[in-house]
């Protein structure tokens, strides 16, 4: 080949040659530039009668790594150019790196440089992975360090591209084996997560110039690869930081759920290692004089030293001595002071959720979950003695002890057929209570009490106002939040002083902590970020604000300091404690997330939640479901939410991850294999089939503005609808016809149904705007059923004429509709809030519901298959104990 003219590139030299490929250097004759091409191998062609010829699998994986390379564009990833074909011959046109691979320069002398490497690679993989590419070949001999000490990942030849064709035996394995991930080794499902592994690898060797996984053959390197770790990294780099090797030790966890979910977490945490890094190593440069003044001044040392008498010498090192000794007593008296945090836990049920801690510190009240319709609230005796229940009803939400501790606000509904949420007042030990009847307060959810126990505050979510409750009379005041930019609003508190309150609000794109004076004339942001912020918590000063900082998993304590007459922040706020595991992904984030402390500030209780939810296959449904079997689709830790089934009632799409990452699968129903049809680093909500089955629409926030998105549903890469704006809430989306889908847009409560040929959205009902949740098309398309709190006669089901949009109301109370029958004489239900989880369903026309099926363990997230002969539903699994933290601030003595 060198010499050759192919196409217009002249051939110069062989740059090297792998599995998939040779790759040559080449002039670009009409562009006249140095490039490089890539054709397949000989060996990879086979012959025939014709002659040699390349094998259509083998072109297709040739295509699918230049059509996965040219997706990602990355000052870090190499540039693809072109894909040509001269004489049946394919070649890809790529960028001409100048420079080595990382296989020619590991062990990275400078710590700051591998660092820096790392940054570069994890931002071309972020990259990659957020065009639903995963590279599943990250080694070193594919990663370049060009002349200018930038890196360049090179090679995606063995790249999965969303939408391609499958290349690969089910059982077979790709990529270099002492990279790869154990799942990539034992044949199962490769993702991103699979890349952070090999990327693991890649930061192991760059900084010890060995392969943490080895082994004298095959078997012995994969055996190491599944059961074995790597030697520690301070064998053969002592400096390296415990926080570095936190990051190296979870990219290289065995199981890919203990991995980073994501490339942008391992890259954020990279970053600031390096900055501390670079920290350290600036306080410990030392000026270096030039070599005339050392040579000048050596003799002079030299005569100076010799000058000392041996009295000075021993008199210096005395005086160091006596000072060292001064030093060691100082900090151990002053680590005598400190007091060091003690983390208790209270409860062992597993069902005790939302704690508040009493002022005095001496008792605490939580919500004993003991079914779907039955919660409790209970008050433990920190100091010994039995819990006493003091409250039993359906469901409560919220709750706070009056500030001198003797009574306990909750609010619940109450034990009626019908759901009416209210304040209830309690004596601490039990006993009478006062209830507040007001239908000003429904649905006003979190509350605060003033500090001299006079009144207290609360807001609806979706109002602009804070409402002030008078304890003795009922009586209500209001102020109007002066910024009111943010959709939702929630969880009060009231600073100590009286002046001033602290909130949580969030819109599409922000969660934000805001304090606002109780005069309604000073509104200032304390804090913001894009995932989750949540529970504001005065001090007992009333100059500092604790709030949680909610990063996937586990979830961070901040403390920020406030100005506590005006309420201005003082500064930029500090991370207190760190790792806290109160994320209930399965229950709202402002809900699951309160902590409470005590007066003094020494006591911080919170709720230690572990969550997940798996799919439930009920089958063999005999006439009036009077017999059905049941069987376990998935399992696993993960959460798994909002299923829906196809058109032909053989698949389910649903949303599955953790934290603020879901990602959309689908899955047969028979053989329960999976497929991932989204990598968009983000939360990825409701899917919905097309009437066809060919595609699946849903919500994503990935670009930080919610959209309505489409993806082919045997995958493909997925794309967004730009002029659609979507309410970051579930159960809200639904797709008509091939051309029509309804969705909820942000700041309106009214549905849009967006065509999505012309790109033009209309708003459904034109007169009202009112709540609207889990649509369902009847089978002819005439009608559409939902839940709709309408005005008329108030909240329930309601049926929808598509034509003219004329309504019937069906059913009163909290119910929700799965799907109509067959014959659309018939709508399935069930209750969001039900006293047993049971099925129902209502005739179409209007008349009495009938239950269909119950004693299941949760019919949450329903969905039926078109006969309604088989259900498929979630099953959550959620263990909650109460823990104290003692001593939970480092800046109180």
């Amino acid at each position: 080949m060198i010499g050759r003219t192919v196409s217009h590139y002249k051939i110069m030299e062989e740059l090297g040659r792998g599995g998939m490929g040779v790759v040559y250097k080449a002039q670009d004759l009409k562009l006249d530039r140095i490039v490089a091409l890539k054709f397949l191998p000989q060996q990879i062609t086979r012959l025939t009668d014709g002659g040699q010829v390349i094998s259509e699998a083998d072109k297709a994986r040739f295509l699918q790594e230049a059509k996965a390379a040219s997706a990602v564009t990355h000052p870090n990833v190499c540039v693809i150019h072109d894909i040509a074909e001269h004489d049946d011959q394919q070649f890809i046109v790529m960028e001409y790196v100048e420079g080595k691979t990382l296989t020619q320069v590991v062990p990275i002398q400078k710590l700051q440089d591998a660092i820096g490497y790392a940054i570069q690679i994890g931002e071309a993989l972020q990259e990659a992975h957020g065009k639903g590419v995963v590279h599943r070949d990250v080694k070193t001999d594919n990663i370049m360090v060009n002349t200018k000490n930038q890196i360049k990942v090179m090679d995606f030849g063995l790249a999965k591209l969303k939408g391609s064709l499958k290349l690969t035996k089910t059982s077979s394995t790709v990529g270099t084996l002492s990279y790869m991930a154990p799942e990539q080794i034992q044949g199962g499902i490769v993702d991103a997560r699979s890349d952070i592994f090999s990327f693991g690898v890649v930061l192991y060797e760059m900084l010890t110039g060995r392969l943490p996984f080895r082994g004298e053959h095959e078997a012995a390197m994969v055996y190491s690869i599944v059961n074995e770790e790597p030697e520690p990294v301070q064998k053969y780099r002592p400096e390296v930081s415990s926080e570095l090797i936190h990051i190296l030790n979870r990219a290289l966890e065995k199981d890919p759920e203990d991995r980073y979910q994501n490339v942008q977490e391992m890259v954020i945490e990279l970053r600031r290692v390096k900055k501390e890094t670079s920290k350290v190593s600036r306080e410990k440069m030392v000026m270096k004089p030039s070599e005339d003044i050392v040579e000048s001044t050596k003799e002079q040392i030299i005569k100076t030293e010799r000058r000392i008498s041996a009295r000075r010498i021993f008199f210096i090192g005395s005086i160091c001595i006596l000072l060292a000794i001064l030093l060691i007593m100082f900090a151990k008296k002053g680590t005598e002071k400190q007091n060091l945090a003690v983390h208790r836990q209270i409860t062992f049920t597993g069902k005790a959720k939302r704690p508040t801690i009493s002022p005095d510190g001496k008792f605490v009240a939580y919500i004993s979950t003991e079914s779907a319709s039955l919660k409790k609230v209970i008050v433990q005796d920190l100091t010994g003695g039995r819990p006493i229940e003091l409250f039993t009803t359906k469901q409560i939400y919220d709750m706070r002890w009056t500030p001198d501790g003797s009574e306990i606000l909750v609010y619940a509904d109450d034990r009626d057929s019908v759901r009416k949420w209210d304040f209830y007042l309690f004596p601490r030990l039990g006993g009478d209570y006062r209830r507040y009847n007001s239908s000003l307060m429904r649905s006003h959810v979190h509350f605060c009490w003033k500090e001299n126990g006079s009144c207290f505050a609360s807001m609806k979510p979706m109002t602009k106002k804070i409402y002030f409750i008078d304890k003795m009379t009922g009586d209500t005041d209001s102020i109007s939040l002066m910024d009111k930019s943010y959709i939702y609003f929630h969880d009060l508190d009231w600073s100590p002083t009286g002046k001033v309150l602290a909130f949580y609000a969030e819109d599409e794109k922000l969660h934000t902590i805001w304090t606002i004076t109780t005069d309604g004339k000073n509104q200032n942001l304390m804090a913001q970020d894009s995932i989750g912020l949540s529970s504001p918590r005065w001090n007992t000063q009333g100059d500092a604000i604790y709030y949680l900082h909610n990063k996937g998993q586990t979830t961070d304590l901040m403390k920020i300091k406030v100005s506590s007459s005006t309420g201005k922040a003082q500064d930029k706020g500090k991370i207190i404690q760190t790792g806290l595991q109160t994320i209930d992904i399965l229950e709202h984030i402002a809900i699951a997330n309160t902590f409470s402390i005590t007066k003094d500030n020494k006591m911080l209780s919170y709720s230690r939640i572990q969550s997940c939810s798996n799919l439930w296959l009920i089958s063999g449904i005999s006439q009036n479901f009077k017999r059905f079997q049941k069987k376990k689709l998935t399992t696993g830790t993960s959460i798994i939410q909002s299923p829906k089934i196809s058109p032909d009632g053989k698949k389910i799409a649903f949303r599955k991850g953790a934290g603020s990452i879901f990602d959309i699968y689908v899955m047969n129903i028979e053989d329960g294999i999976e497929k991932r049809l989204t990598f968009l680093k983000s939360n990825n909500t409701d899917p919905v089939w097309s009437p066809d089955g060919q595609e699946i629409a849903f919500n994503s926030n990935a670009g930080g503005t919610p959209k309505i998105w489409r993806v082919p549903s045997d995958g493909g890469t997925p794309r967004p609808f730009e002029s659609t704006r979507y309410v970051d809430i579930s159960n809200i989306i639904a797709w008509f016809s091939q051309q029509e889908i309804l969705y909820q847009p942000p700041g309106e409560r009214n549905c849009i149904l967006f065509n999505t040929k012309t790109n033009i959205g209309d708003t459904l009902i034109k007169k009202e705007k009112s709540t609207m949740y889990s649509p369902r098309y009847s089978p002819d398309g005439k009608r559409m059923a939902m839940f709709w709190n309408g005005k008329e006669l108030g909240s329930g089901i309601w049926s929808f004429s598509v034509q003219d949009t004329s309504k019937l109301f069906l059913l009163k109370g909290g119910a929700y509709p799965i799907q109509w029958s067959e014959d659309g004489k018939w709508i399935y239900f069930h209750y969001v809030f039900p006293e047993t989880p049971d099925l129902w369903m209502i005739p179409a026309k209007g008349g009495v519901a009938v239950k269909v099926l119950t004693s299941f363990d949760n019919l949450k997230d329903v969905a039926m298959t078109p006969d309604a002969q088989k259900i498929v539903c979630v099953v959550d699994e959620t263990q909650s104990d109460v823990l104290l933290i003692e001593n939970f601030d480092p800046d109180l003595k």
